[in-house]
C-alpha cells in the first residue's frame, strides 16, 4: 500500500485536499490510489472531477470548468497549487539522512526543527488553498469531509 494511503487511513476524516493529493499521485502514474479516489469522489462528493486538469502536466481536463470559469483561469489556479505543493514535497524529501558529527550538531538540529515547522505551515497553507479551490469550483465555502478509505 502506498505510504500516503496508509497515512490517510489513520486520519479521522478526509477532505478535498486529500483528494487532490491522491489525484496528484494518480496523475504521476500510481494506479494504487484509484479505489481511494473513487471513495472520496462519492463521499465528498466531487462532482467536478472530470473538470480538474491533469495535476502533473496541467493539460486541460476532459470536461469544461464549472461556474463559467475559463480553462486558462483553472490552469493558473492549479499551477499556483502545484508550485506550493512542490515546495512541501522538496522538504519531505530531505528526511532520512545521517546526523552530522561534532560542533555543528546543535545548529543543524535547530535548522531541521525550523524546517519541520515550516513544512507544517506549508501543509496547512496548502489545505487552505485547496479549500479555496473547492469554493471556486462549487461556490461552497466549507469543504465537506469524508470517512477514511478502508480498502
Amino acid at each position: 500500500m502506498h505510504a500516503t494511503l496508509r497515512r490517510m487511513r489513520r486520519r479521522p476524516q478526509l477532505d478535498f485536499s486529500d483528494y487532490l493529493e491522491l489525484r496528484q499521485l494518480r496523475d504521476e502514474g500510481d494506479a494504487r490510489v484509484e479505489r481511494a479516489l473513487a471513495h472520496l469522489e462519492a463521499a465528498l462528493p466531487v462532482r467536478f472531477a472530470a473538470a480538474i486538469p491533469h495535476l502533473v502536466t496541467l493539460a486541460d481536463a476532459p470536461s469544461p470548468p464549472p461556474r463559467g470559469l475559463s480553462r486558462e483561469a483553472v490552469r493558473a489556479m492549479f499551477q499556483m497549487r502545484a508550485e506550493f505543493a512542490a515546495h512541501g514535497r522538496a522538504r519531505a524529501g530531505l528526511m532520512g539522512f545521517d546526523l552530522p558529527d561534532a560542533d555543528g550538531l546543535k545548529d543543524w538540529l535547530d535548522f531541521v526543527e525550523n524546517e519541520r515547522r515550516h513544512a507544517m505551515q506549508v501543509r496547512a497553507s496548502l489545505r487552505e488553498l485547496d479549500r479555496r479551490i473547492w469554493a471556486v469550483y462549487t461556490g461552497e465555502r466549507r469543504m465537506p469531509v469524508a470517512a477514511p478509505f478502508d480498502g
